[in-house]
């Protein structure tokens, strides 16, 4: 009786082990095959005539690729749901300066609605570019639903920037908020050691204040001034238009606001910081009109990604050995 028993057991041990394995088996397997199709089962998108790069940056820049972008794009695709990526800046740059010499692309559209922004010197980076790619005689259109302070700076060196009929553009200024946390620290009975010598040396402040010090403000406004008149001054010079269009005193906005009926969209357009108000049917209507029509009826575009896959890699371009020095540049 005890050595069927034992027999028993072992057979729901071995089906259990293997029941389990099957279901282990069959998740990587689907795991795989959702990678496989969401970077290598797509049609090939490679542009038969003229057209444009589609510049979509769906995230963040930093000045490294993100080697993962395969699994988030899967998993995403799994959940259902928008993941912000990590794109690298030098990508982007060298994307649109591959496109300037490329018969095939005739121009550059920017849709930036779901680009979440970048420092400053990043978007200089890409607006040298993009002046570049203007300069070979290549339009360069912008659109978004809505343009956020960083998204506008980037679309104001297009030729034409595009915006929702039900959109708006936020500009605000520049700001710095630190937290303080010496009352803190004293309802806890910790008592910081910390030497400093000068002025100017607010990076331990908030272990010693509840505020920012006089100094440290005075500082602060010194920087964020200078980069800010880098931004309207850049602004200004994209668009042709006033350093005092773009973001005028409180009492001006206000007043424009009010005899607008509080229309933000039509507030732009009339502050110059737009070229027109389009619905997304009408934008592309014009990019059609512009680049041609594609396979799928709409604008003949190119991802950004689609066109990277099919350039060198950009370090292997750069790291092309001289041969008048016998170097590596």
């Amino acid at each position: 009786m005890f050595r069927v028993l034992k027999f028993c057991w072992k057979v729901l041990c071995f089906i259990r082990d293997l029941v389990m394995n099957v279901v282990f088996l069959g998740f990587v397997l689907l795991l795989v095959a959702i990678i496989s199709f969401s970077s290598g089962g797509k049609k090939s998108t490679a542009l038969t005539s003229e057209g444009a790069l589609l510049l979509n940056l769906d995230g963040y820049l930093a000045d490294n690729r993100d080697e993962t972008l395969r699994w988030q794009d899967a998993l995403s695709e799994l959940n259902g749901e928008h993941v912000p990526r990590k794109i690298s800046t030098f990508d982007v740059v060298f994307a649109i300066q591959q496109a300037e010499d490329d018969p095939k692309i005739k121009g550059l559209v920017l849709d930036l609605n779901y680009f979440e922004g970048a420092d400053l010197p990043a978007l200089d980076f890409i607006g040298g570019a993009i002046s570049q790619f203007k300069n070979a005689g290549k339009p360069v259109i912008a659109y978004a639903d809505n343009y956020s302070q960083g998204q506008y700076y980037l679309a104001s060196f297009a030729d034409e920037i595009y915006l929702n009929s039900i959109g708006s553009v936020d500009i605000h200024g520049l700001s710095q908020e630190n937290l303080y946390f010496k009352e803190m620290l004293d309802k806890l009975a910790v008592t910081p050691h910390i030497f400093r010598v000068g002025t100017y040396k607010s990076a331990v402040e908030p272990f010693l204040r509840n505020d920012m010090s006089a100094e440290a403000k005075a500082n602060m406004q010194r920087w964020l001034g200078e980069m800010w008149n880098n931004y309207v001054l850049s602004v200004s010079e994209n668009r042709n238009i006033k350093k005092d269009n773009i973001l005028p005193n409180a009492k001006q906005y206000l007043a424009e606001l009010k005899a607008l009926k509080g229309n933000s969209t039509a507030y732009a357009q009339q502050r110059g910081l737009v070229t027109d108000v389009v619905t997304r049917l009408d934008l592309d209507k014009k990019l059609t009109a512009l680049f041609g029509k594609g396979s799928d009826g709409k604008a003949n575009l190119i991802e950004f990604d689609d066109y990277l896959t099919q350039l060198p890699d950009r370090l292997e371009h750069y790291n092309v050995p001289n041969k008048n020095c016998g170097c590596e540049c």
